[in-house]
């Protein structure tokens, strides 16, 4: 498979997922644009994804968003507390898909396939088997460090009622996403607790107050995991 030439600029880091002889390694970089999208989140970031195993190897370029990486580690975490049974991370496109999941007897198996495009012939499938548990910890340490390195602004874990705009009351269960910096004030994007659904809207300080906060405007400020 082709290599594809990807306008990128540094930082970038890696993950790994496997061993020495069977593994997918993802180097991550940030765009050269900076600019926000409406939804108040950055471009893209530009992946490579590297395939290497006994029999084959491989590689392509491939573009994800930065609240599927979250929600990727996220789901991650879960995992590790055995609170879900997969994390599942996914690009534009679906060009890539990378499933992690836990075995009965504790092991861990990575499938997926990865694709500079989606014809026939051109796709990488993988399949990792056998690996320790403890991997999934190594990999959050990774992921977290990604946040970092590549500024992800959306790494939070404020909890937060949100006024409902229907009656007014305020509604627990939910933490800050991303926050967005404007002229006119802050903007929170929140994430449902529960089942870990961005909500598709900004709220307002006004709109958002810590948990069992007596009201008020919100003074929520956002920290990194």
């Amino acid at each position: 498979m082709a290599q594809v030439d990807v306008a990128i600029a540094e930082p970038s880091t890696e993950v790994v997922l496997g061993d020495r002889e069977d593994h997918v390694a993802i180097t991550f970089r940030r765009a050269l644009s900076e600019d926000a999208h409406e939804d108040g989140w950055g471009p893209p970031l530009a992946a490579t994804v590297a395939v290497s195993t006994r029999s084959f190897a491989g590689s392509c370029a491939v573009s994800v968003r930065e609240e599927a990486l979250l929600a990727f580690r996220r789901q991650l975490l879960r995992l590790c507390e055995s609170e879900e049974h997969e994390a599942v991370l996914t690009s534009i496109e679906d060009r890539l898909c990378v499933r992690l999941r836990v075995h009965p007897d504790g092991r861990v198996v990575v499938r997926g396939h990865a694709s500079d495009d989606l014809r026939e012939g051109n796709t990488l499938v993988f399949a990792v088997r056998g690996l320790d548990r403890r991997c999934l910890f190594t990999l959050l340490e990774e992921l977290r460090e990604v946040e970092v390195e590549l500024g992800i602004r959306a790494a939070t874990s404020t909890r937060v009622d949100v006024r409902s705009r229907f009656d007014g009351s305020w509604v627990p269960g939910f933490e800050v996403a991303e926050v967005r910096e404007l002229e006119a004030g802050r903007l929170f994007r929140l994430r449902r607790c529960s089942d870990g659904l961005l909500l598709p809207t900004h709220f307002g300080p006004e709109e958002v107050r810590p948990p069992a906060a007596t009201g008020g405007p919100s003074q929520v400020v956002p920290c990194k995991t």
